[in-house]
Parts: structure tokens; C-alpha cells; sequence
């Protein structure tokens, strides 16, 4: 199954089963955001519930719960991953972060009541909104769909995760960093594994400075090096100097204004965000949840309704925005931004 085709659908269902039922824009936008939010937590809130349960165990007892510390290892150990693989979550980590909630959190059962009922305010507020068939059926759909978007997220994760701890191997046996491995084509790394074919220095030099897959007219076309550099910077380019404003998917409502931080991956992430910015970047991954919290606001180019940025920002009451498609290569680090997900418009209110 397809399911970001699939997101594409559901999405258009869904916006004319509200629009024919509910009048106000402003409403719609609301009765969306609600129905495309799961009724249950996330794996990043889950975390978090237990990061706090066993935070809260050191606090009364001045001990570690070491069976819980070992369920959030067994059960959430991949949710620091990215698709360059990442170290995951030990028992030390664990207990570091436990530490930081019992000496930092203000009110620990306070927190953990307000994680333990979001659920059923959810439900609560679902309730309300759920007032014909279609939009019954397409909020069954969507939780089922949420669901399948979070265990999707989980398996790339440890596959990704064990896909690298193949190329270590293949790198201690072969002599290729896994740098050089990455750029290495399918065919060509059975290649090397069966006939210990390399490619030269010099090729992986060049595929590492720079590579691009451009598909023009349905032939696809692979530019490397300085040549992937021309094509980048033309690409980029085409995109208006004179764009005031662009448009996305409405994921989480709010508005908020702030200096942009383009972040590609989450180690860019941590480096560049602080507090009330604005965090653009093209899809989010599970890595990324300690710098939304720090968000002001996020953009993406690529999701929909049940993708990771839209579930995590509403859960934690960001103004969010995805599927703008341009969002990187519009925007420039120190942009300030009007940023209105209840409308879905990106306004740049001051250039560099």
C-alpha cells in the first residue's frame, strides 16, 4: 500500500465532507486538524510518559525503576534514529534523561495526568465534531491511517539502523569508508560484495561533493559533482525572488512569527534552532522531536495530514504547516516569517 498517495485522497474527502457540513472557514480548518489528529500518543508522547513515570519513581523512591528503564529501552530504543542510522537510546541515556525531568519538571504527576487524559480529550473533542457518516468514516480511516504512518516511521528506522550496521561490516572488509558505501549504486555495491569491485577515490570524491537525480520529460538523469552543483543552483533559482507568500497544508493551527532556521537533518537541527524559531525543512523524522519542542513554528515541503511533523505538532501545540513543497529553497536562514496554519499561508515579512 501506497500510503502517502493514499494521503493525497483521504485529504480531499475529507476537506469536502467538512466544507459541506460545517460554513465557517475558520471552523473547517479546526474540525480538520482535530479529525486528522490520533486519539492515541504518539511513540514520542509515550516516551515521554514514561521518561516522566520513571522520573517521578527517582523523585519518591531516590532510586531508578530499572524495569521500567528497561521497557523504554526495549520498546523505544529506535525513536533517536534517522536515515543515516544514529546511535539509539542506552540505559545510560535513559537514566540522563530521567535525571534532567526530576530536576528541571515543575510538577511531574501534574504532567503525567495531562499525558494520561489525551487521549480521551481527543475522543472528547472528536465527539463534537463527528456529525455525519462520511466524516465518521473518514476519522475511522484516519486513525487506522495514523497508526500505519507511525509503524511505517518505526520499521524505516531499524531498517535503516540495521542496514548500517551492514556497511560497517562491509567497510571493515572491504576498505571503503561508509561515507564512500552510501554512494554506491544497488548493483554496484553486489559488485563489490561478489567480485570485489571497487569504485575509484576519485568517483566517490565526486558522487560525495555532489549528486542529483533529475527526471526531464520521464528520462531520468544522474549529475554528479561540479555538473550536480550547476544543475542544483539552476533549479534552486527558478523559484521567484519576488514570492511574498506561499501556501501548504494546514497540520496544526496558530500562528506565530519568527526568524527562519532551514534545517536538513536533525544534527543541523540541534546546531542552528533556538527558541522561537522557525523551523523549515523538508520531512521530519523521529530525531527531530527535541528541536520542535523549541519551535516557534515548522515548515515542510513534503507530508500531509497523518505525516510525522502534522502528528507531532499537534500534540504539542505547534503551528504547523506541510506539503508547501518549496518551503527550502524559498526561504533563507534569518528570513522573518508570518507563519498562519490556520489559513495554511507561509507570509515572509522581511527578506535578508
Amino acid at each position: 500500500m501506497e500510503i502517502d498517495a493514499l494521503d493525497l485522497v483521504l485529504e480531499e474527502e475529507l476537506k469536502d465532507a467538512i466544507s459541506s457540513t460545517f460554513v465557517a472557514k475558520r471552523e473547517q480548518n479546526e474540525v480538520y486538524t482535530i479529525i486528522t489528529t490520533p486519539s492515541e500518543l504518539s511513540a514520542p508522547k509515550k516516551e515521554e510518559l514514561m521518561f516522566y513515570r520513571l522520573a517521578l519513581t527517582l523523585k519518591e523512591t531516590k532510586k531508578y525503576d530499572e524495569r521500567l528503564a528497561d521497557k523504554i529501552l526495549s520498546d523505544l530504543w529506535w525513536t533517536e534514529l534517522n536515515w543515516r542510522a544514529g546511535d539509539g537510546k542506552t540505559l545510560q541515556s535513559i537514566k540522563k534523561g530521567a535525571d534532567n525531568i526530576f530536576k528541571e519538571a515543575k510538577d511531574i504527576p501534574r504532567h503525567i495526568r495531562q499525558l494520561k487524559n489525551y487521549p480521551d480529550e481527543i475522543k472528547a473533542l472528536k465527539k463534537k465534531y463527528l456529525q455525519n457518516k462520511d466524516i465518521v468514516l473518514l476519522n475511522n480511516i484516519f486513525e487506522e491511517y495514523a497508526f500505519l504512518h507511525e509503524l511505517r516511521k518505526e520499521t524505516q528506522m531499524k531498517t535503516s539502523f540495521s542496514l548500517y550496521l551492514i556497511f560497517e561490516e562491509i567497510s571493515k572488509r572491504f576498505g571503503i569508508s561508509v561515507n564512500g558505501l552510501e554512494v554506491y549504486s544497488p548493483d554496484e555495491l553486489i559488485l563489490l560484495l561478489e567480485k570485489d569491485r571497487k569504485i575509484s577515490d576519485e568517483e566517490i570524491a565526486r558522487r560525495l561533493q555532489c549528486s542529483t537525480l533529475f527526471i526531464n520529460n520521464n528520462k531520468v538523469l544522474f549529475k554528479l559533482g561540479e555538473d550536480a552543483i550547476k544543475l542544483k543552483t539552476f533549479e534552486q533559482s527558478k523559484e521567484s525572488d519576488v514570492l511574498r507568500d506561499f501556501s501548504g497544508l494546514p497540520a496544526s493551527l496558530g500562528k506565530a512569527v519568527g526568524k527562519v532556521k532551514i534545517a536538513l537533518s536533525a544534527a543541523d537541527a540541534l546546531k542552528k534552532i533556538k527558541k522561537g524559531d522557525i523551523l523549515v525543512t523538508g520531512m521530519t523524522m523521529p530525531d527531530f522531536v527535541p528541536v520542535m519542542k523549541k519551535a516557534a513554528a515548522i515548515i515542510t515541503n513534503e507530508g500531509g495530514a497523518t505525516c510525522h511533523a502534522a502528528i507531532i505538532s499537534r500534540e504539542f501545540n505547534i503551528p504547523c504547516i506541510v506539503g508547501t513543497k518549496i518551503a527550502t529553497k524559498v526561504l533563507k536562514d534569518g528570513m522573518l516569517v508570518e507563519v498562519n496554519a490556520n489559513h495554511g499561508v507561509v507570509k515572509i515579512v522581511k527578506n535578508l
